[in-house]
């Protein structure tokens, strides 16, 4: 999947292109070498929209006034990429942004987005599963 690096307020985007081709917007203020495991797991996030297809036409009317639907979305995302970089072994930057969400406590940017802990707890829940998937996959 295709991953650009433009300005965007929101951090990153998963959006279709022109052609309804999906594609994955990073900031570029991720680019930075600190942030490695923040882009990675934003990456995997935004790519969760797409194979969960809320990026459908579908997903995104379901999304239009509903924060339930939002906060639904946005928390299925957040278990997808927690849950699919633990199956590939990349644990710490599941640790590193359950942190990250942890410290945020109950901060929402509204508009039915999630809380930092509730971020924080899908985050480590879903990373569990992949790592026990993992486990369960390499055992004799």
């Amino acid at each position: 999947m295709p991953i650009l690096y433009l300005p965007t307020p929101n951090v990153s985007l998963a959006m279709r292109d022109t052609q309804n081709q999906p594609l994955v917007i990073l900031d570029p203020r991720l680019s930075l070498a600190e942030d490695r495991a923040r882009r990675a797991f934003l990456a995997a996030h935004e790519c969760a929209h797409h194979k969960l297809n809320h990026t459908s036409l579908a997903g995104l009317l379901s999304r239009r006034g509903s924060a339930s639907v939002v906060l639904d979305q946005e928390l299925s995302a957040d278990c997808w990429a927690a849950e699919l970089l633990s199956k590939l072994g990349h644990d710490e930057i599941v640790t590193i942004l359950a942190e990250h969400f942890y410290r945020r406590g109950l901060y929402s940017p509204g508009a039915g987005y999630p809380s930092g802990l509730n971020r924080s707890n899908i985050i480590r829940i879903c990373g569990e599963q992949g790592r026990r998937h993992r486990q369960a996959r390499a055992a004799p």
